[in-house]
């Protein structure tokens, strides 16, 4: 008994000195206490349990993962419906613009194709030969003769 609790101590002599007892109190410490801020409990820790938690939790990920699909996919498609009433309004506002354009040039060319209104300020023949010079007047006077 002697000769095998000298070989146990030689063997565990480095494990019992203060510093690794130290070592492995922090270490246990730091364990319990993310355990207990993961709110996993030690019986927890069984293989069944374990499965348990593993599946729930891939669940609930996958719920959320579907979800944010969807939304994704509800938000692409608003999207989708945005871009196109925009499209068809600035269709129709490049129509209007068309039109009214169009509308401009016809009334600018009906106004190019009014005759224009001759206003004659002489009343007869007589007016006309008065507002002549005299040269004027007087070849004016020789047709008339004639």
């Amino acid at each position: 008994m002697g000769r095998l609790g000298r070989q146990t101590k030689a063997v565990f002599a480095p494990v019992l000195t203060p510093r690794f007892g130290m070592s492995m109190g922090m270490a246990f410490f730091s364990i319990t206490l993310v355990l207990n801020m993961a709110q996993i409990r030690i019986k927890d820790l069984t293989p069944h349990n374990l499965s348990h938690t593993f599946y729930s939790s891939e669940n609930k990920f996958m719920k959320y993962y579907e979800n944010m699909r969807l939304v994704y996919e509800i938000e692409s498609r608003v999207r989708d419906l945005r871009n196109a009433s925009e499209e068809s309004e600035r269709e129709r506002e490049e129509q209007n613009r068309h039109r009214e354009k169009n509308n401009n040039q016809t009334q600018e060319q009906n106004e190019n194709n009014v005759p224009e209104q001759r206003h004659e300020y002489s009343r007869g023949l007589e007016a006309q030969l008065l507002a002549l010079s005299g040269n004027e007047w007087n070849l004016a006077m020789q047709r008339r003769a004639i």
